[in-house]
């Protein structure tokens, strides 16, 4: 490569190496002796190769780069001997300072729930106090709002109860939730009792009283939108302004995430690149300079990111949407953009290496990506070339270049965002959002105009109040005709549709297409020329992944039918999925929390479901109406077709609740008691109800629990839900057949389960504790774990193991965890 030459493209080549080294260091362990010794020689080589002028200079420096992510990740991921987390699993007292505005959070039974993130100074155990660091949320419950202390950032917060991890759910295409708080310095988590947090004032550092300044005009403005609309307008619109999810409406957020504009509802580059934007049109209006504009849509930006609490998430997003608005302010400054997002990406990743990981920045930065490099030509083809570099109040007063542009421009920017985009989406959501393109044309310019007005308002409003309330009043007006709009548009035919998982092989070469699309002309024209000049290369790649592919294929033709068995990881739950050799699908058991605290149903079970292209279940099995193993169904049922609900001796009007459905949702769901003894096949899997004990007037679900014993061949699965040791009793009396293969350890290894005679009766192979990690209960008991060893089962548990996957073919057994 010559000096001075594709500056772009070896700029973005030190930027993939700096993820891939990120990506590596966080599969494998690399040595200090290994990193030293790597880097030294790089060095050495780039010194020598650089002083010659060689032409092969670049791959020493890529070497460099490489291990500087792994190097950087390291840094990050090796927490200090004090961090708070290192304190996990003991009781104590941990002081620290307010680190942002406390959220609070109104619960079904009226009490108020506020978590507290902090910056930790020091733990206090058994009388002796210890430095120490780290970020620490805080959650504390109070019974009315009256009770809520006054918690200002920098205050002093002191507070007594359990340290723990943060903990995922470790199932595939989750949400990593511990990297992300670890990104934002967040490693742990505390639990206060009746004693609550004390807290006390501190006066604070300039820098201090100011972030508390910004949040005083954050809760104006929230003040100002409640006194003129409704709690939950006024949650929507400052979430909106500000970000946060505190007090919206489920049904919003749902039809919000239907069209695909669900990141107008947080603190996104978008909301940066409206604000310039805006800026820029009344710059132009008045006539102002190019660099005018620039500089005062760069203050505006700025003085936006301060007002939203200046956080790493809103810095990133300031900077993304300061490029966008830089590179369409002129066509000429696409490339100057393009290398600015590449330095700014590297900046990130080299400042919180755990970033690469997390969705906001991935999803952000790939719609970047799409906006500068993809949106352009998308632009250039719908107006067929037309000059493009106009001046913004030409487009104004001309309506059909007006209309020709914003058309052409929203579609592009959302097409453009949406392609780069979708395999992040895939992964993570299995949906591909069609009627996002109606959205952004329809609902999103009244939401800016929302955003715009908003901001505005609670500015005056802090000199004349009565302004501020009138359009704040007109904002909940325009609010309300937005949403029922995009509701309108979530409601269409095929507005939102199931999208398949892409794995990492065709990410891989979706990107690697995208990249050639994006290519200039020049730089097309000479990758097909040297793919001319060796065709015989070119030829023999193409054939090594077709026969790959016809392999794959043909694998799936020639293997024997198989049977899978999934052992969700729900936390304190239990949730199973059964796929059939050809791809019919069961669910035992749904998991769930109490008081529906959390939605197992629409947020582990149903991604899951979707995640391996499940989109009809023939049954729900479930054992009892218990929450932790039945809630979950309710969201199940409203998100995908269930032909079949069998469920334990129990009234129809428990499962409605635990479900938090209706019972006419459930009558079409076709849900009915189990009878002991029934048989369904399902593809050559049988479901044997083998004990559905009648209700008593004064049992409680784990007395009622069902046992599901599935037959594959020669290999079977006992599903024992709750099963209390007097049941387990009664089976052995009635010589039931419960020997099996696998069996589901009943109420999470309870000691109230598991007798030795039951036990050694099924004679399992492999023990499956459906279990949440540091849970309160003590599951699994110690003698149950021993009792599983004692018989020579195999053990298995969600909490160590995540998502366990069982494979026969009904002979032979294979397992995968996560």
């Amino acid at each position: 490569m010559e000096k001075g030459q594709q500056q772009e493209t070896f700029l973005n080549c030190l930027l993939a190496l700096v993820a891939a080294g990120i990506f590596v260091a966080s599969i494998y362990s690399i040595s200090p002796k290994a990193i030293i010794s790597i880097t030294l020689v790089s060095f050495a080589a780039a010194t020598v190769l650089l002083k010659y002028e060689s032409k092969v200079t670049f791959i020493p420096f890529c070497i460099l780069f490489f291990m500087l992510g792994v190097v950087r990740y390291q840094a990050v991921d090796n927490l200090p001997a004090n961090d708070i987390s290192s304190f996990a699993g003991s009781d104590m007292s941990v002081t620290g300072t307010i680190r942002e505005q406390p959220r609070i959070r109104l619960n079904a039974d009226d009490s108020y729930s506020v978590r507290y993130t902090v910056d930790v100074k020091s733990v206090t155990k058994s009388q002796e106090e210890i430095v120490a660091t780290g970020g620490l949320n805080i959650n504390v419950r109070y019974e009315s709002q009256n009770a809520i202390p006054t918690a200002l950032i920098g205050y002093k917060i002191s507070a007594y109860g359990t340290v723990r991890k943060p903990i995922n759910y470790n199932n595939p295409g989750q949400l990593d939730i511990v990297t992300m708080l670890k990104s934002n310095e967040i490693t742990a988590s505390l639990s206060v009792g009746k004693a609550g947090v004390e807290i006390e004032y501190v006066e604070g550092s300039l820098w201090t009283k100011f972030l508390r300044t910004m949040a005083a005009i954050r809760e104006h403005y929230k003040d100002s939108m409640r006194q003129v609309m409704s709690n939950e307008d006024a949650a929507a619109i400052f979430a909106m302004l500000f970000g946060g999810y505190e007090g919206l409406k489920p049904e919003l957020t749902e039809s919000f995430v239907t069209t695909g504009i669900v990141h107008i509802l947080s603190v996104s580059g978008s909301h940066m690149s409206l604000l310039a934007a805006t800026t820029a049109w009344i710059c132009n209006f008045f006539g102002w300079r190019r660099w005018i504009k620039i500089s005062i849509g760069l203050i505006v930006i700025l003085t936006y990111t301060i007002l939203s609490g200046f956080i790493f998430p809103v810095i990133r997003s300031a900077f993304m949407g300061f490029l966008v608005f830089f590179a369409t302010s002129s066509n000429k400054y696409y490339s100057s953009s393009r290398r600015s997002l590449t330095i700014i990406a590297m900046f990130i990743l080299l400042y919180s290496p755990l970033a690469l990981f997390h969705i906001s920045f991935q999803l952000s930065f790939l719609s970047t990506v799409g906006l500068l490099y993809l949106s352009p030509k998308i632009i250039e083809f719908l107006t067929k070339g037309a000059n493009l570099q106009l001046k913004l109040y030409e487009k104004v007063f001309n309506p059909r270049l007006k209309l020709s542009y914003f058309l052409s421009t929203s579609l592009a920017c959302t097409i453009s965002a949406l392609i780069f985009s979708q395999p992040i989406v895939a992964w993570y959501f299995n949906q591909l959002s069609i009627s996002s393109l109606l959205a952004n044309l329809i609902v999103i310019p009244i939401l800016e105009i929302i955003i715009i007005f908003g901001l505005f308002a609670g500015i005056v409003g802090l000199i004349v109040p009565l302004f501020a309330k009138v359009v704040f009043l007109m904002d909940s007006l325009m609010f309300g005709t937005a949403y029922e709009l995009n509701k309108l548009i979530a409601a269409l035919p095929m507005s939102n549709v199931y999208f398949p998982t892409i794995n990492f092989a065709w990410s891989a070469i979706y990107y690697v297409v995208l990249l050639f699309v994006i290519q200039k002309r020049k730089v097309k024209e000479a990758i097909l020329n040297l793919c001319k000049t060796n065709v015989k290369i070119v030829q023999g790649i193409c054939a090594v992944i077709v026969i790959l592919i016809a392999f794959n294929i043909g694998v799936k033709f020639v293997k024997p039918l198989e049977m899978q068995v999934h052992f969700i990881d729900v936390h304190q739950g239990d949730s199973a999925l059964v796929i059939t050799p050809h791809d019919h699908a069961m669910m035992f058991d749904t998991g769930g929390v109490r008081e529906h605290a959390y939605d197992i149903g629409g947020r582990i079970d149903v991604p899951y479901l979707h995640h391996y292209g499940i989109t009809k279940l023939d049954y729900i099995f479930l054992t009892h109406a218990h929450e932790d193993h039945a809630a979950g169904a309710g969201s199940i049922v409203k998100s995908l077709e269930v032909d079949n609900i069998i469920t334990a001796n129990e009234p129809k009007s428990e499962y409605a609740a635990s479900m938090a459905v209706s019972e006419e949702l459930l009558k079409l769901n076709n849900l009915r008691s189990a009878v002991e003894g029934e048989i369904y096949s399902v593809d050559g899997v049988k479901v044997e109800v083998l004990f559905a004990p009648k209700a008593a007037a004064l049992s409680t679900g784990n007395e009622v629990s069902n046992v599901y014993k599935v037959t594959f061949g020669n290999i079977s699965f006992l599903f024992t839900g709750d099963l209390i040791k007097e049941n387990e009793a009664v089976i052995l009396r009635e010589h039931k057949d419960v020997k099996s293969t696998v069996l589901k350890v009943g109420h999470h290894g309870s000691k109230t389960s598991s007798s030795e005679e039951f036990v050694e009766a099924v004679d399992p192979t492999y023990a499956v504790f459906c279990v949440g990690a540091n849970n309160t209960f003590g599951h699994p008991r110690p003698e149950v774990v021993e009792l599983m060893e004692k018989v020579g089962a195999k053990i298995y548990r969600t909490d160590k193991n995540g998502a366990i996957v069982f494979t026969t073919d009904g002979t032979n057994i294979n397992i995968e965890t996560r």
